[in-house]
C-alpha cells in the first residue's frame, strides 16, 4: 500500500499549479482529499489555518520578486511606494 505522500505525488504527476488552471488543479486535489463542498479552496483554508500561514510566509518570501505586490499593498495601506533599483536603492 502506498503512503499518503506517494498518493499525492501520483495524483499530481501531470498537474501544473500555475495560473487559473493551476488553481483548478489545486481544487481538484483538495476535492480528492475530501473537500468537495461549494468551494474546496475556501473549506480547506477554513479548516487548516496553518495552511494560510504557510501561504502568507510564501508571499513574504517572494514579495521582493514581485514589486507590483509591494506597490499594491503599500497603496492599500496608504503608504508611499518606491520601486527598488538593481543596486537595492529606491527610485
Amino acid at each position: 500500500m502506498k503512503d499518503f505522500n506517494e498518493l499525492i505525488d501520483d495524483y499530481c504527476t501531470d498537474m501544473r499549479f500555475e495560473g487559473e488552471s493551476g488553481v483548478r488543479e489545486f481544487e481538484s486535489l483538495l476535492e480528492g482529499i475530501g473537500y468537495s463542498s461549494h468551494s474546496a479552496l475556501h473549506s480547506f483554508f477554513g479548516d487548516n489555518p496553518g495552511a494560510i500561514n504557510a501561504v502568507v510566509e510564501w508571499i513574504q518570501e517572494h514579495g521582493d520578486e514581485i514589486p507590483e505586490w509591494h506597490q499594491s499593498l503599500a497603496t492599500v495601506m496608504g503608504l508611499p511606494f518606491f520601486f527598488p533599483t538593481s543596486s537595492g536603492e529606491v527610485s
